[in-house]
């Protein structure tokens, strides 16, 4: 991505599709409530800059409405009902500016999917009064490119922090079951197995009766369609934390997306599902310009070299970090592009004090990352073909948008700022709306049903 596209994508951060807090930039870092501390270690707390606490009042969000008429014999039951459900990750669940929010589930692409099919699809929404769900972060300020959020700490549906953070558990039907952050196998989750099952809130939110896992629920489910999202997250929460990648992927067979393609087909319901965007190319892993870096400190950057079973082994070689090479937005970044921080301050600068490989995605970590996330990608195609269920195409319409070479079916010039959420991971409303279309035509070419597309504007800056 260019540093203009970048800048431009920062810039728009605190006016363009994200609930922002009337504040004064402010770049200090104020006092962390136990709630910000909580926040920042889970998830991507320590891949950003939090500089404190905020209230945000939401009003909810007037979904568009449905259709006049619409057609989905061709996918019905033979008894003449429709029952759809959805499984996979952040993307699906409606996670968005760094959590997950009731007017961010009710914008999820299969939810819009489901009012243009005029579907009774049950989504596992917070209560109103709990209406900030996890909490989310919003944009304070931009400085050197680097956004700065505080967390929104009111209406949320928190029940303990302690010894693991909970989340008030839902009670109902669900046929979204999207798990923001999850990795591959969480879908799985058995929450009776260790404590480490509940490293992550969504799960034990979703999995508090048996059986205690999507797959489960999925497999005891009657239904028509099954929309699948498959391995996103696992690379969000891959690169967030830093970890590195092999030159290969698992079987799609070691995963549950086969076995509910299996399913689907013993029941003779349709299936459909998405391929893997690349992550690198999303804004949040553009934030930090390492060009950048350099010039400000009139330095190189410095990093131990990368093994795969010592990653910082003190007698690694230490390199000077490749052109091309991607860093995580947080403090450790924030610091190198602040011009009035000296520069004996900064690490990173010098081979006696270098990055530690977790923190900087080098060419060499990329390129095994994308060979990875491709030949996974060549494993959900093979399966699709193999079931014969069709495949949305989402990382070329990601790439798209990177390349700012993609028009909405009703006109609207799509790029990554009006696309990304604040996090620079997750879709906004308009972007998930963008999605949705696309699983839209994609079911309408495969299954021959006649599904009217959502007008995209009407989520713009929503």
């Amino acid at each position: 991505m260019s540093i203009l596209l970048v800048s431009a994508f920062a810039c728009c951060l605190t006016s363009c599709n994200t609930t922002t807090e009337n504040v004064t930039p402010n770049t200090t870092i104020v006092e962390k409530s136990e709630l910000q501390k909580l926040y920042e270690n889970t998830f991507n707390g320590n891949s950003i800059v939090i500089n404190g606490d905020t209230v945000i009042n939401q009003k909810e969000i007037q979904l568009h409405s449905s259709p006049t008429t619409t057609n989905i014999e061709s996918i019905k039951n033979t008894n003449g009902t429709f029952k759809m459900v959805a499984i996979g990750g952040g993307l699906t669940a409606g996670a968005r500016d760094g959590g997950l929010y009731r007017n961010g589930q009710l914008t999820s692409f299969p939810n819009l999917i489901a009012i243009q099919m005029k579907a009774d699809f049950k989504q596992p929404l917070f209560a109103q009064n709990e209406s900030n769900g996890y909490g989310y972060k919003v944009v304070s300020n931009v400085s050197n490119g680097i956004p700065k959020y505080k967390s929104v700490s009111n209406n949320i549906a928190l029940l303990k922090s302690s010894p693991v953070v909970e989340l008030n558990p839902y009670k109902g039907e669900i046929d979204n079951w999207g798990v923001p952050f999850s990795g591959t196998f969480d879908l799985m989750f058995n929450k009776n197995a260790d404590i480490s099952s509940y490293d992550n809130p969504f799960k034990t939110r979703l999995f508090n009766e048996p059986p205690l896992n999507a797959l489960n629920r999925v497999l005891n489910t009657k239904f028509d369609l099954v929309i699948i999202e498959s391995g996103l997250d696992t690379y969000i929460k891959a690169v967030i934390s830093g970890t590195s990648f092999s030159n290969g992927s698992p079987a799609l067979t070691q995963l549950p997306y086969a076995t509910i393609m299996d399913y689907s087909k013993s029941i003779g319901a349709k299936a459909i599902i998405a391929n893997i965007p690349s992550i690198v190319d999303f804004p949040f892993l553009n934030f930090a310009s390492i060009n950048q870096i350099r010039k400000i400190n009139n330095s190189e950057l410095a990093i131990r070299s990368y093994t795969l079973y010592a990653q910082d082994d003190i007698n690694a070689q230490i390199l000077s970090v490749p052109n091309g090479s991607l860093m995580i937005p947080n403090t450790l970044a924030d610091s190198l592009l602040n011009p009035n921080i000296p520069v004996s301050q900064k690490r990173g600068l010098s081979y006696k004090n270098p990055l530690r490989s977790r923190e900087i995605y080098t060419t060499e970590r990329v390129e095994i990352l994308i060979a990875n996330l491709e030949s996974k990608n060549k494993s959900i195609n093979f399966y699709a073909d193999y079931y014969n269920y069709p495949v949305v195409d989402l990382y070329t319409l990601y790439k798209k948008i990177t390349k700012n070479d993609l028009i909405s079916d009703d006109g609207i010039k799509v790029t990554q700022q009006n696309f990304f959420s604040s996090d620079g991971i997750f879709p906004s409303a308009f972007g998930q709306a963008i999605i949705a279309n696309e699983y839209i035509k994609t079911i309408n070419s495969f299954y021959k049903t006649n599904i009217p597309l959502i007008q995209t504007a009407y989520y713009l800056n929503k």
